[in-house]
Parts: structure tokens; C-alpha cells; sequence
């Protein structure tokens, strides 16, 4: 079946190369696991010239989603979950740039392009853009990257005015629920980007990020179960959640200036 969906995307000229990601990619996923398809083009491809092929093979369709990237949600005939996402892949080529080469960092999830180019499994590549970039981007994971990563993040965990364990109290002294959702969120989304950096590690995405991450060398005090505790405690123990959230700041903090790196900590209110 994804075969034949593939077989009918190489045809479009716009499509420069066509990769598998997630599970099915990594070779991890199972019978029931979903499809990651990864469209990189050179030009707009038609959203009704989409649809025209997905209708060929899919039960359901939501055609031009653009929550995060631009893509097309379906089930196909045989049940199964298929996601197509659609890139410019100069796009991609000055993400690379901008992360690897010239170390830049961003507010959580800095490498998970760069993990997805390198790891993803190419099913087309028309003159073979995607291969060398795949190629060009296996290598070691920079030392300035890290340092950018981790020092960037962490100021906005609890350091500065702005950081978000005091915009989390703030939130929690309003009783409000959503923000103290939101905010945390944008927390974890940093700390999981540190610890991924710190390890030399590739972001893998934001599924199942506590199960990979338990494996790596360089991990806080008590990493699992104070992140255990702090879903235990939300919205249950305001006075406990709070200091399972500086907990964990603190720990990451002393991890890394063990590891040697230039961070403060709690400058504000100094």
C-alpha cells in the first residue's frame, strides 16, 4: 500500500526526495506502528494534486494541516495511520547550516531536524540531494553546539526574571491552570533540550523523551523520579510541586557546572 503512495508522489516534479521517519524509518516499529513520510520539494506542490493521490489510497483524509509543518493526515485502506509532511528542502538545508555549522541554538528541540535528516530512511532521492546531505551531516556532534544549547536554555529555567519556574509560581498564585500547563511545557521543552546537548545526543522529538533519555551517561540527581514527582504533584500539591520544579534546577544546575560549564543560577532576587 505505501508503496504504491510513494510510487505516485515521485512523479510530481516538485518532489525532490522522499523519506521514512519514526519507527518504521529506525526499523523499530511494529505492524500497527504508523507511517512518517517526509515530502521534501522545490517548488509548492498542490494541495488538490495531493489529494488526488491520497483519495486512491486512503479511507480518510485531512489534506493541508499546517499545526507545525505543512501536512496531510489520512488513514489508509488497510487501516493503518500515514502522515505526510512537506519540506522546502532548501529549508532544511539552512536549518543544517544554522544548527550544525554555525552552532545555533533554539528554545528546546535545537537537533531534532538534524536527527531526522541523518536517521530517517530515503525511499527516493531524485538526483540525490537528500543522500548528500545526509552524509554531509553525520558527524560529531559539535562542542559549541553543546555549549550553546545548554547555556542559552538553562538561563530561562530558573535564573533570570523572565525564567519560567517564576513565571510557573506566578501562574500557580493566580490559579491559573492553563498558564501553569503552558509554562511548564515550555520548561520541559528546555530541560530535555539541555540534557539531549549535555550527551552529545541528538533531540529525537518530543515522544517518549523520559524512556530514551534514562539511558544516557550524563543525567542530574534522581532525573527520573523527581520528573515523576512533578506530574504526581501538579495541580494536587502546589508547595510540593514547586519544590520538585527548584529540585530539578538545582540538580541539572550542579551537573553542569561539574561538567564545566559557564552557568548562573537564580541571578534574580540576588
Amino acid at each position: 500500500m505505501i508503496e504504491k503512495v510513494i510510487s505516485e508522489f515521485k512523479r510530481c516534479s516538485e518532489v525532490e526526495a522522499i523519506a521514512l521517519g519514526g519507527s518504521r524509518g529506525s526499523g523499530k516499529g511494529d505492524e500497527y506502528s504508523d507511517y512518517d513520510i517526509y515530502i521534501y520539494l522545490t517548488g509548492d506542490l498542490d494541495r488538490e494534486r495531493r489529494r488526488e493521490i491520497l483519495e486512491r489510497y486512503c479511507t480518510y483524509m485531512e489534506v493541508g494541516n499546517q499545526f507545525w509543518e505543512e501536512e496531510d493526515d489520512c488513514i489508509l485502506n488497510n487501516g493503518i495511520d500515514m502522515e505526510l509532511i512537506y519540506r522546502r528542502i532548501e529549508d532544511i538545508e539552512g536549518n543544517l547550516r544554522y544548527v550544525v555549522d554555525s552552532c545555533g541554538s533554539c528554545m528546546g528541540y535545537t537537533t531534532c531536524f538534524w536527527e531526522n535528516v541523518v536517521n530517517s530512511k530515503i525511499l527516493y532521492d531524485r538526483t540525490g540531494r537528500l543522500g548528500e546531505l545526509a552524509e554531509k551531516y553525520r558527524v560529531e556532534y559539535p562542542e559549541e553546539l553543546k555549549r550553546n544549547i545548554v547555556e542559552k536554555n538553562h538561563r530561562l529555567l530558573k535564573d533570570y526574571m523572565p525564567s519560567l519556574y517564576y513565571q510557573i509560581e506566578k501562574s500557580i498564585k493566580r490559579n491559573d491552570l492553563v498558564a501553569i500547563n503552558h509554562r511548564l511545557t515550555e520548561f520541559l521543552a528546555l530541560y530535555f533540550d539541555i540534557i539531549y546537548a549535555l550527551n552529545g545526543e541528538k533531540h529525537r522529538g518530543e515522544k517518549r523523551m523520559l524512556e530514551i533519555t534514562r539511558e544516557f551517561a550524563l543525567l542530574p540527581e534522581n532525573y527520573e523520579d523527581l520528573i515523576e514527582d512533578l506530574f504526581k504533584f501538579i495541580y494536587r500539591d502546589n508547595s510540593k510541586f514547586l519544590i520538585t520544579l527548584d529540585r530539578i534546577c538545582h540538580n541539572l544546575y550542579n551537573l553542569l557546572k561539574k561538567e564545566g560549564y559557564d552557568v548562573t543560577f537564580e541571578s534574580y532576587g540576588e
